[in-house]
């Protein structure tokens, strides 16, 4: 896989990714994308990340753009300076979850994510000539006062309303050494929640856990924690801050189709018809749930760019992936990790029942989390040729990757479209079943099974024999 990814671009820094690439990047966004438009610019904490965004930065302004810098931010916050500065386009120099050695770039033009054709036309193409365009300029800006205030405005008083009315909690926040530790303890100041922070230390190393808050083991720092402390849940975010990960008061790591299940009914209570997104791995569950609050469910492919096109275009209430990102209407259709997270402290905070035993009036979900093996594009034609073979009485839905459904369980593989791996999830009505399609699929796969075997006992390990 080169670095020129469906959503984004990704690599490793310098052997793929480094400053000559950058800026080429920056010529060829303000000569080809931009049409002199401005562009919104920004950064993570990854070491590699000042001189590759200078690097992107120099190409935009001798490609003629004009371009405002945001320095180091969370994702989120740069999206939403493009939205409060009516900018056409932002750039966010990140690889997200991806290990520390890594770096990418993060496109939005107009209201969109980049097409992957965008990207590709990135691409340096022999040597660069003298540029014709008059050169732009840079200008820097500051989005983080105006994002506290944005937050402030939402928030503040339902919090507030919610704590009149009882026992507020206590939350243990994580952003892993990763963005979000520039601005969270702003955050729970202006917002008055009791809260500890802990892998605070801003730190492009990320030396205290993965920057991937959804890998298996990443969140057991928290889940002590939170245990430890009787706080009522504990939150955590990726590298660049836009994916959301929670544990409850016992410790116990949630899936995503968890926080959905709980979150839907209050969200559905007082609409009709709203359209709910979520991705191709969610539970089945999800999709019953949303059609028995009146609402309208959409499938889409598991990619992030997939799922905010859609978002935007069919104007969805709220969307969910898998991995974590958290998609609002009122967000313009974008998702952002903090404010995903605030609205699991207001349904806390308003329900007054331990995260724990709010579970328990949900349906039990018998399901995998998100396992990666290695394999590219081939081993996949591969994979998908044996499971097709192997399951010929089930549903085979080809949308993305490979769903194979039976009676009672179902399975997905589909290739990653952020690194070079295969990505599979089981889901299966009772614990038999989901252990039988399981089963199944490793016979069926030998030159694979070692590794599936070694994602799935890492997870038993972290969380339990219960999918949980």
């Amino acid at each position: 896989m080169d670095c020129y990814r469906t959503c984004d671009i990704r690599g490793k820094y310098p052997d793929e990714i480094n400053e000559a690439l950058f800026y080429q990047f920056g010529r060829n966004i303000a000569q080809k994308l931009l049409c002199q438009k401005t562009i919104l610019i920004g950064s993570d904490l990854r070491m590699s990340s000042p001189a590759l965004k200078e690097a992107l930065s120099d190409g935009l302004v001798n490609g003629g753009a004009q371009v405002y810098d945001a320095g180091r931010v969370p994702t989120p916050v740069l999206y939403f300076g493009k939205r409060k500065l009516g900018v056409f386009a932002a750039a966010m120099v990140t690889a997200s979850h991806n290990p520390p050695d890594e770096n990418g770039l993060k496109l939005l033009l107009g209201r969109y994510p980049a097409t992957a054709a965008q990207l590709r036309s990135l691409k340096p193409e022999g040597a660069l000539e003298q540029s014709s365009h008059t050169p732009g300029r840079v200008e820097a800006v500051e989005l983080s006062e105006p994002y506290f205030e944005f937050l402030v405005r939402i928030w503040r008083d339902r919090l507030r309303s919610a704590a009149r009315s009882g026992d507020v909690g206590s939350f243990i926040f994580d952003p892993g050494n990763g963005t979000w530790t520039l601005l969270i303890n702003e955050i729970i100041r202006r917002l008055e929640i009791t809260a500890t922070v802990i892998h605070a230390a801003p730190d492009g190393r990320f030396p205290e856990r993965s920057p991937d808050c959804c890998s298996l083991g990443s969140l057991l720092p928290l889940a002590s924690k939170v245990r430890q402390g009787g706080a009522s849940a504990g939150l955590a975010w990726d590298g660049d801050g836009d994916r959301l990960a929670v544990c409850d008061n016992t410790g116990r790591v949630l899936f995503t189709d968890h926080l959905v299940l709980l979150m839907l009914p209050g969200m559905l209570r007082h609409t009709r018809r709203e359209t709910i997104l979520c991705d191709v791995k969610m539970s089945k569950r999800i999709k019953a749930t949303i059609e028995m609050q009146d609402a309208i469910p959409i499938i889409e492919k598991s990619a992030h760019c997939y799922l905010e096109n859609r978002m935007i275009n069919e104007d969805c209430l709220f969307g969910c992936e898998c991995s974590g990102h958290l998609f609002f209407r009122s967000l313009g259709g974008a998702d952002d990790g903090v404010y995903a997270a605030l609205c699991v402290v207001d349904f806390l905070r308003h329900r007054g029942i331990p995260l724990s035993d709010l579970l328990r009036v949900i349906p039990e979900l018998h399901i995998t989390p998100d396992l990666r093996i290695p394999g590219g594009p081939g081993d996949f034609i591969q994979v998908r040729r044996r499971l097709r073979d192997g399951f010929p009485a089930g549903i085979v839905t080809s949308f993305d990757g490979l769903k194979i459904e039976t009676l009672r369980a179902w399975f997905l593989v589909r290739p990653s479209v952020s690194e070079s791996k295969l990505s599979f999830r089981f889901e299966g009505e009772t614990p038999e079943e989901l252990e039988s399609i399981i089963d199944r699929v490793l016979r069926l796969l030998p030159a694979h099974a070692e590794f599936l075997e070694e994602q799935l006992l890492r997870w038993r390990g972290v969380l339990g024999s219960k999918a949980a």
